[in-house]
């Protein structure tokens, strides 16, 4: 997979000690882009998220973690997928703190798909009435998912 250009600069945001994901949208809601953030002056990086990290987000720390995270996207199948890209789900924007970015592996455009919500719970010392339920319930989950238009 071709790594953006621009990866590195969310890779910066999100391996810097002490940025949540809540400071780095504040970040990037101030400034744009994560090379707009970059590039922006101390000052008023640190009126965003104060001076500690913003001397965090200046400093060469995070260069390492950067160069493994970027080859690690090179890698066949392996992507990285920001707040920025069509592929990141559209469920995770719903939540009240989404990850920056997600690392992936696999078929990016199932990441994009609308899925219907199954949650299946048990225990693992079942009772003689449930002993079989947990087997039967995906499989009647999955046909009926299969039997919706």
């Amino acid at each position: 997979m071709t790594v953006e250009p621009g990866l590195a600069g969310w890779l910066q945001l999100t391996l810097t000690p002490g940025l949540g994901a809540t400071s780095i949208r504040n970040l990037l809601g101030r400034f744009g882009l994560p090379e707009s953030v970059l590039s922006a002056p101390s000052k008023q990086l640190e009126s965003v998220v104060g001076s500690a990290a913003a001397a965090l987000l200046r400093s060469k720390e995070t260069a390492p973690a950067v160069e493994r995270a970027l080859r690690w996207a090179e890698a066949p199948s392996h992507a990285v997928v920001t707040l920025a890209d069509t592929v990141y789900p559209g469920l995770l924007l719903e939540i009240p703190d989404p990850p920056a970015l997600l690392y992936a592996v696999g078929r990016l455009e199932l990441l994009a798909r609308r899925v219907t919500p199954v949650t299946l719970g048990g225990g693992l010392l079942a009772s003689g009435g449930g002993g079989g339920k947990p087997l039967a319930l995906p499989n009647s989950a999955a046909a009926s998912l299969r039997s919706r238009p």
